[in-house]
C-alpha cells in the first residue's frame, strides 16, 4: 500500500521473483495504477480494506514522514498483521545500520563506519593502497615543498602534534612545517 512508484516497484519485484512464493493480493492507494495486481481501495478505507480481505501482511511503500504511516501501522497491530516498511528514502542506508531500542525509543543508526572485521580489513587496506599511490604519485613535489621549508630558514622540515581520531583516539600527525609558531612548537617538542 502507499505511493504509487515505490509499490509498482516493490510488486515488479515480487512478481520478478516468484520463488519466495510471496503472492500479492492487492493494491491499496491513492490512485488506482495499471499493474499486474487489483486495486483494493483508497488509503483511508485501509482497515474495511483488511477486513474484507485474508492478507497476511502489509507492505507500506508510503513515505516514513506520511502522517498515514503511523495510521496504518497501529491499525495493523490492532489486527495482529505484520508490517513490513520500504526505506526507498534512505536509499541503500539500512545496509550499513542497525536498530537500536533504549531509553523507551526505536532508533536506526546509519553508520559509515564498517562493522564487520572483514569490512574494517577491507577500509584499511584500501586506505592504504591509496595513500600509497598518492604518496608516489606527489613525491616530486613533496621533495621540492621540502627543500623550500629547509631552505628558508635551516628549522626542522617536519612538524608533528598530537590529534584526536575516531572514539577520541590520538595520533600523531605529521605535516610540512609552515609556520614560525609550528617551529617553536617543534623545538620544544
Amino acid at each position: 500500500m502507499g505511493a504509487q512508484a515505490s509499490s509498482a516497484r516493490y510488486i515488479r519485484g515480487v512478481l520478478d521473483h516468484l520463488e519466495t512464493g510471496l503472492p500479492v493480493i492487492g493494491f491499496v492507494g491513492d490512485e488506482i495504477f495499471s499493474g499486474a495486481v487489483p486495486y483494493l481501495g483508497d488509503i483511508d478505507d485501509f482497515v474495511d480494506v483488511l477486513r474484507h480481505y485474508p492478507v497476511d501482511g502489509v507492505v507500506v511503500t508510503l513515505p516514513l514522514s506520511d502522517e498515514r504511516t503511523e495510521t496504518v501501522i497501529r491499525s495493523c497491530e490492532l489486527l495482529g498483521m505484520p508490517v513490513e516498511l520500504l526505506l526507498d528514502s534512505l536509499g541503500n542506508r539500512p545496509a550499513n545500520s542497525q536498530i537500536v531500542h533504549s531509553m523507551g525509543v526505536a532508533r536506526m543508526v546509519v553508520s559509515q563506519v564498517p562493522h564487520s572485521p572483514i569490512g574494517i580489513l577491507w577500509k584499511r587496506m584500501t586506505d592504504v593502497v591509496f595513500s600509497v599511490a598518492i604518496l608516489i604519485l606527489l613525491c616530486p613535489a613533496l621533495v621540492l615543498i621540502a627543500l623550500a621549508v629547509k631552505l628558508d630558514d635551516g628549522g626542522p622540515i617536519i612538524f608533528s602534534q598530537l590529534r584526536s581520531g575516531i572514539h577520541g583516539k590520538t595520533f600523531r600527525m605529521y605535516k610540512f612545517r609552515s609556520m614560525r609558531a609550528e617551529q617553536r612548537r617543534c623545538v620544544l617538542n
